[in-house]
């Protein structure tokens, strides 16, 4: 089995992490940073303190905040192939 290519893995990730739907993502054990810099780089970090995070999807952004931190404000982040990617290799659903 060969390398998936960054449209397989982003198709995956539209699947995995579906549109207007609240999410409750958790970061990976081992999360893989597919990029040198992400803007998830301080859940990376804070994993084991703050492991769950709440995501919505709408169709050109994604909001993003933290359960854990109490008052935490949402971040605003523009969706593009990139950032799929990084959901993909970094968060897993909490059903």
């Amino acid at each position: 089995m060969g390398k998936m290519t960054d449209e397989k893995i982003i198709e995956k990730a539209k699947k995995k992490f579906p549109q207007h739907k609240l999410l409750n993502l958790r970061v990976k054990k081992n999360p893989k940073k597919p990029y040198k810099k992400t803007v998830f780089e301080k859940a990376i970090e804070l994993r084991h303190f703050y492991p769950v995070y709440q995501v919505y999807i709408h169709d050109f952004y994604l909001t993003f905040t933290s359960t854990s931190i109490k008052n935490a404000e949402s971040v605003k982040v523009k969706i593009d192939d990139k950032l799929w990617i990084e959901l993909y290799y970094i968060f897993d659903r909490v059903d």
